[in-house]
């Protein structure tokens, strides 16, 4: 249960389950989704959560993947120091073990394409980063 939710599980039911509570869960996790916003915006960067796309001032920004998903979990936790543990996990759903290279070189690439947007990620000692206003 617990490798389960920390995995990124949102619930458990142990076996043998009660249909009634297993369909009341159900619909409380849909419930919870409703209330997910379909855009997020950060001054003049527009995160379509959905589609997986970014757009600056209504241009795509054409960002693969993994920096969407990067730029989405730093759009929201703006201000808060995120270790790059975490990112990798997070982004690439696995461990990072020693590969941090891989979450430098993303993250390089998305300063470069948040400049003149009023926002940037700033470097923290110790290993973490922050999406904050510029």
């Amino acid at each position: 249960m617990i490798k389960g939710l920390e995995a990124g599980g949102d619930d458990y039911l142990p076996k043998p389950f009660d249909v009634g509570v297993f369909l009341t869960r159900v619909r409380a996790m849909l419930r919870r989704a409703e209330h997910v916003p379909e855009t997020l915006a950060k001054g003049a960067v527009k995160l379509s959560i959905s589609s997986g796309q970014a757009f600056l001032n209504g241009v795509d920004m054409l960002l693969p993947q993994k920096e969407f998903a990067l730029l989405l979990l730093f759009a929201q936790n703006e201000n808060r120091v995120l270790a790059a543990e975490y990112l990798y996990e997070k982004v690439w759903g696995h461990p990072m073990n020693e590969n941090m290279n891989a979450v430098r070189f993303q993250i390089s690439r998305l300063r470069k394409k948040l400049a003149g947007t009023g926002h940037t990620i700033a470097a923290e000692y110790g290993g973490g980063y922050r999406f904050e206003k510029e």
